[in-house]
């Protein structure tokens, strides 16, 4: 882009006193490219004859410094299995089948100053599930891949039967019972490619209360 003098310094007229300082300024908008080289110009002649002309230029390079970061929180589902996030599900009638059943929260918040595009969210357990429904994420068994705006925040829930495998505490003795579930986040600057994380975010679920349980 090539500014003019009269973009540069509105109001000049041409002239530049012995000792006088002309102030100018410019701005570029860019959404692609975080770093810029600007050269000024400068051509000035002698006011008496016109003859002695002077020439100077000087380079400013110019370069935005980003600093994406996000991060994740992953709690149990209280507020749908209340109390603890932890149920006894019944399924199927012939025969009829109680399970345990987990549910959990997953939170993914941009803590940077600029959009993460990708940001990847995985699980161990379960396919996790945007909530409300997110534009522009997709979700499957694997994990889910969107975008996150400045200061964006988004949800994800999910529920899952436990393998028995990633628990805490002993099944003889109910309340000392937690079923352990770990969520990953990753992303990148969608400007400066950044990568961030991975980072990750453990639920611990009661099966029962504590002192609750017989």
């Amino acid at each position: 882009t090539t500014f003019t003098a009269a973009e540069l310094a509105p109001g000049f007229d041409g002239e530049l006193n012995p000792g006088e300082v002309l102030p100018f300024s410019a701005t570029l908008t860019s959404t692609e490219v975080t770093e810029h080289e600007n050269t000024l110009t400068v051509t000035g002649a002698n006011v008496f004859d016109a003859t002695d002309t002077v020439n100077a230029s000087d380079v400013a390079s110019c370069r935005l410094l980003l600093n994406p970061d996000l991060s994740i929180t992953k709690v149990c589902d209280t507020e749908n299995i209340p109390p603890t996030g932890v149920q006894l599900t019944q399924y199927g009638s012939n025969p009829t089948v109680v399970a345990v059943e987990v549910g959990s929260i997953v939170t993914v918040t941009n803590e940077g100053d600029e959009v993460l595009n990708p940001v990847v969210v995985t699980d161990t357990e379960a396919v996790l599930v945007p909530q409300p429904p997110a534009t522009g994420w997709t979700c499957d068994e694997t994990g889910c891949v969107g975008a996150l705006a400045l200061g964006e925040s988004v949800d994800f829930i999910q529920t899952y039967m436990p393998d028995g495998v990633n628990i805490v505490g002993a099944l003889t003795n109910p309340g000392s019972v937690e079923f352990v579930n770990t969520a990953t986040a990753s992303g990148a600057g969608v400007l400066s490619t950044i990568p961030v994380g991975p980072f990750s975010a453990t639920a611990q679920c009661s099966i029962c209360p504590a002192c609750e349980c017989e």
